[in-house]
C-alpha cells in the first residue's frame, strides 16, 4: 500500500492462521478463495476471555451484541456504535461469571489508571468489533492453552464452538521447552543468541548457585522491575532477608545509583539486563515468582511448580491473578497496588479495602512475604506443584492436538 507495488502470487495456501483483530484480512482470503482455504484464529491468551468478549451469555459473554445493539438502536432512535459501545463497556460494576474463575465486577478488569497505559494504540471497542466479525466467520480456534490449566473454560468454549456452527478447537498448548530440557540447554546458551549469554546469563547463574549454596533450595525470589516501587522491594526483601534478582528488560529504565549501590553491597541480590526466565524458574533456588500475571510466565513458572505473586496490570492480567489466586490457589495477588478510579473501588471477593498509598503498598508486600514462609505459602506451592504435574501429563494431549491441526491443514 505504501509503495504501490504489486506483488506477485505466491504458493496457494492450504490454510491461513491468524489473529482475531484482522477481519479484513479473513474477508479478502474469502473474497479469493470462497470457503476453500480455511481459516483459523489464533488465540494466545486465557479460553475464559475469548468467552467474555465473544461468548454467548450463558457462558458468562456479552452475547449477540451487534444484533442486540441494533434492536435498542432501533427502538430508541439512537445511534447504533453508541449503544455498542455502551453495551461493551467493562466499567458497569457488573457481576461477571465465568467457567473455572471466581465471580468478579467487570471494572476488577482495569487495576491501573487507564492513562498509564494512553501510549497504547488498543481500544476495547475497536478489538471487539473487529473480533466479533471475525469469530462468527473463521472455520476453526487455535489455543496456546490446555484443560489441564484451564478444564472449565476449555469445556464451555469447545461447547460454544459446536453450537455456533461445528467449528473446531485445537488446544496445542503450552508451548515452551518443557523442564527437562531447559537447564541442560541453558548451559549451552541456547536460550539467547550467543553475544547475550556470556554477558548477562553466566553471571546470572553463577549468581544463583552461590546463593543456592548460601540460603538453600527455593530461596529466592525472581521479581521483574517496577519502576514505580523498585527501593519499596529492595526495602522489604532485606528485611526478610530473602535473595532476590531484579530483572530489567526494559531500555529505558533509570534505576537511581543508590539503589543500584546498595544491590550491589548486598550480597543477596542482583540486578541484570537480560535474564534467561526459563532458565531461572528451573534452578532449584527459586521459590517464588512476583510476575504481571502474562500468560506465557505464569504457565512457565507453573510447568516448574513455581508459585507467584501477582501484580497484575492491564489486558487479561488481572483475570489471570485472580483465576492462580483464587481459583488454583497458586498465588498471592497483591491488591494494594491497585490505584485509579477502578482499581480503587470494591473488589467482590471481599477483604481489606484498597488504599493504593505506597504505605499500603509497603505494608501488604511486608505481610505477603512473611506469610510465603507460612502454612500459606506451602499449601500454595503444593497446589503449584499438582499443576505443573498436570501440566506435565498433558504435554503429550497438546503435540496430538498440533500433529491433529496439521492434518486438518493439509488434507484435500
Amino acid at each position: 500500500m505504501s509503495t504501490g507495488d504489486n506483488i506477485p502470487p505466491t504458493i496457494r495456501p492450504t490454510a491461513i492462521i491468524t489473529d482475531c483483530d484482522y477481519f479484513p484480512i479473513l474477508q479478502s482470503i474469502r473474497e479469493i478463495t470462497g470457503k476453500n482455504v480455511p481459516v483459523w484464529n489464533w488465540w494466545p491468551a486465557g479460553a475464559y476471555l475469548q468467552l467474555r468478549i465473544f461468548g454467548p451469555e450463558k457462558y458468562g459473554g456479552l452475547g449477540d451484541v451487534a444484533n442486540k445493539a441494533r434492536h435498542v438502536a432501533e427502538a430508541t432512535g439512537r445511534d447504533v456504535e453508541e449503544v455498542t459501545k455502551e453495551m461493551t463497556n467493562m466499567k458497569q460494576g457488573k457481576l461477571i461469571v465465568l467457567p473455572g474463575l471466581p465471580a468478579f465486577y467487570d471494572y476488577e478488569w482495569y487495576p491501573q489508571p487507564d492513562d498509564r497505559y494512553k501510549e497504547l494504540p488498543v481500544c476495547f471497542y475497536d478489538v471487539f468489533k473487529a473480533g466479533a466479525e471475525f469469530m462468527k466467520e473463521c472455520d476453526a480456534v487455535v489455543y496456546n492453552t490446555c484443560s489441564a490449566y484451564e478444564p472449565e473454560a476449555i469445556y464451555a468454549t469447545r461447547q460454544w464452538l459446536k453450537e455456533s456452527g461445528s467449528r473446531k478447537l485445537y488446544t496445542i498448548g503450552p508451548i515452551f521447552p518443557w523442564p527437562d530440557t531447559i537447564f541442560e540447554s541453558s548451559k549451552h546458551g541456547l536460550l539467547a543468541t550467543d553475544h547475550e549469554v556470556p554477558e548477562y546469563g553466566t553471571p546470572v547463574r553463577a549468581f544463583m548457585d552461590r546463593i543456592l549454596a548460601s540460603h538453600g533450595e527455593k530461596s529466592l525470589l525472581y521479581p521483574p522491575y517496577h519502576a514505580d516501587n523498585e527501593a519499596g522491594q529492595f526495602r522489604c526483601h532485606s528485611e526478610h532477608e530473602i535473595p532476590f534478582i531484579f530483572a530489567i528488560a526494559s531500555p529505558h529504565a533509570d534505576l537511581p545509583t543508590e539503589l543500584i549501590e546498595k544491590v550491589s553491597g548486598s550480597g543477596f541480590a542482583m540486578i541484570s539486563k537480560w535474564c534467561p526466565q526459563q532458565m531461572i524458574l528451573s534452578h532449584p533456588v527459586t521459590g517464588w515468582f512476583l510476575s504481571h500475571c502474562g500468560r506465557n510466565s505464569i504457565l512457565e513458572a507453573l510447568s516448574r511448580g513455581i508459585p507467584i505473586i501477582a501484580w497484575p496490570l492491564v489486558f487479561d492480567q488481572p483475570v489471570n491473578a485472580a483465576y492462580i489466586s483464587l481459583s488454583l490457589d497458586v498465588a498471592f495477588e497483591l491488591i494494594q497496588v491497585r490505584t485509579g478510579i477502578e482499581g480503587l473501588k470494591r473488589l467482590h471477593r471481599g477483604g481489606s479495602p484498597t488504599v493504593g498509598t505506597c504505605e499500603s503498598v509497603a505494608a501488604e508486600a511486608r505481610d505477603v512475604l512473611r506469610r510465603i514462609k507460612g502454612s500459606e505459602g506451602d499449601r500454595k506451592r503444593r497446589n503449584a506443584e499438582a499443576v505443573r504435574d498436570k501440566l506435565s501429563k498433558n504435554a503429550g494431549d497438546g503435540l496430538e492436538d498440533f500433529k491433529r491441526l496439521l492434518r486438518d491443514a493439509t488434507k484435500d
